[in-house]
């Protein structure tokens, strides 16, 4: 079989949903005291936190997409370990050297920064490790299925681990990390397997559709708005659900960032992107920006609340445009930051290369037998 020529429209969309994340961190940390009720304020600012689940679903979607027809390459997930380590005690040392958010040196909290994905302290990288190790036993089983199986299987898991924790949520019993990612990496496997046929689907009514999606989005989060300010049945309802103003856009498995994703995914799959140094350095330093804005204490003690600040503001456009522009700024030093380490992350792999690809060899044959 010919390879398929790597379409960079893929790899600039996996840029994008880490500038999404971004902005939902930007709305979830910077700390606006808003009231009950609605407010249009309220509403610019809550729309932002879409981009976190969005943007996550976007990403572990992308990796089935590319990974279903390959080998799954221990290589890339121990390059992500060294990126996470590197960036964790990097920040952790600036930290404690310039005494940032009145952060001393412990014991305790190297050693967690030291191991950060042994110790979830980036949760995504921890689940993105588990769900990699899981890659072999899933492309195995997917691609010995049927295409109908493989949808009724995929419908079948929207069920169980999107539309059940919406109406009941509790982490280890109707919802888990890695579970969730091996389902996102199967429906971007799903995409690449199909994408002949899906390519064939009408930008218009995919573009209508994005829109619907992001309209009942709004909609519902400002008629949560509304409804939890209000007493009566419908408030109690809505509160025994466990339901808060945007659990559409927050809810770990939310159908419809979903669906929103899964839609994207469909438009960005009809255009095409020749390979440029400019798109793979952006789509290289993805991960490395990922980490430095969410780095635990610097984040939410440092980063968001002090340098950020935009808890001062109080207008909803001002909120949408600073937030660009900060989302925009974090990239470009997180991109600074990989290009600093990136020789020490060159280093590192080089010392371990051999291991790398024993462990490569075992990994390779990991599949179900006949």
């Amino acid at each position: 079989m010919a390879k398929t020529k790597r379409n960079s429209a893929i790899d600039m969309l996996k840029v994008i949903s880490i500038y999404f994340i971004i902005l939902h961190h930007y709305a979830l940390w910077s700390g606006w005291q808003f009231t009950s009720g609605f407010s249009l304020t309220k509403t610019a600012a809550q729309t932002l936190l879409m981009g976190g689940k969005l943007g996550v679903d976007i990403f572990v979607m992308i990796t089935g997409y590319f990974v279903i027809r390959s080998t799954a390459k221990v290589k890339s997930l121990v390059t992500i370990w060294i990126e996470t380590t590197l960036i964790s005690l990097t920040v952790y040392f600036v930290m404690v050297g310039f005494h940032l958010g009145g952060v001393t040196f412990s014991l305790h909290d190297f050693v967690l920064d030291a191991l950060p994905i042994l110790f979830a302290r980036y949760w995504f990288v921890t689940a993105y490790t588990l769900l990699y190790f899981s890659i072999p036993i899933l492309n195995n089983v997917f691609l010995r299925i049927s295409n109908a199986a493989r949808l009724r299987m995929l419908t079948v898991m929207f069920v169980l681990f999107s539309l059940v924790p919406l109406l009941f949520y509790e982490k280890g019993m109707t919802f888990s990390f890695p579970i969730w990612f091996m389902f996102l990496y199967l429906v971007g496997a799903y995409l690449r397997l199909n994408a002949d046929d899906l390519k064939k689907i009408s930008k218009i009514k995919l573009w209508l559709l994005l829109g619907l999606l992001s309209a009942v989005s709004i909609a519902a989060n400002i008629f949560l708005q509304w409804a939890l300010s209000t007493g009566g049945r419908l408030k109690q309802i809505i509160t025994f659900l466990g339901w808060n103003e945007t659990v559409f856009y927050t809810r770990d498995a939310s159908p419809l960032m979903l669906l929103m994703a899964v839609v994207i995914m469909l438009l960005v799959m009809q255009m095409t992107l020749s390979p440029k140094p400019f798109v793979q350095y952006l789509t290289r330093a993805a991960f490395g920006v990922y980490l430095l804005q969410s780095s635990p204490v610097f984040s939410t003690n440092f980063l968001w609340p002090t340098v950020v600040n935009a808890k001062r503001f109080t207008s909803g456009g001002v909120i949408i445009g600073y937030g660009l522009f900060v989302a925009a700024v974090i990239y470009i030093v997180g991109s600074i930051l990989y290009s600093v380490l990136f020789p020490i992350r060159q280093l590192v792999l080089k010392i371990i290369n051999q291991p790398i690809i024993k462990v490569q060899q075992w990994f390779s044959k990991v599949k179900i037998d006949d």
